[in-house]
């Protein structure tokens, strides 16, 4: 899907999305959610999608580098764990 330009409709094209907003998301989600392994092919399956939304709003450009570009280029699957580290240290930095 990356080298269709079809990878992470949840992400900006910075970060190696598409870059398609809300509406355009709800769009594709409509279709590829129609398959089980659909979210998982496009990188935009849970847990990972949520994870990459919230480092995109809470993480620090360190933090970002370090878990939010190896999850967008879909070279990392991140579970809760990761998570749960990144509200720890922003929590603590708070």
């Amino acid at each position: 899907m990356k080298a269709q330009k079809l990878w992470a409709p949840n992400l900006p094209r910075e970060w190696g999305g598409m870059g398609i907003g809300y509406i355009g998301q709800a769009l594709v989600n409509e279709v590829i959610g129609r398959s089980v392994i659909g979210p998982r092919l496009f990188g935009n399956a849970a847990p990972d999608a949520g994870n990459a939304e919230l480092l995109l709003i809470a993480a620090t450009p360190e933090q970002k580098e370090q878990y939010l570009r190896p999850l967008a280029a879909g070279d990392e699957v991140h579970r809760q764990v990761v998570a749960q580290r990144i509200l720890e240290t922003l929590e603590r930095e708070a």
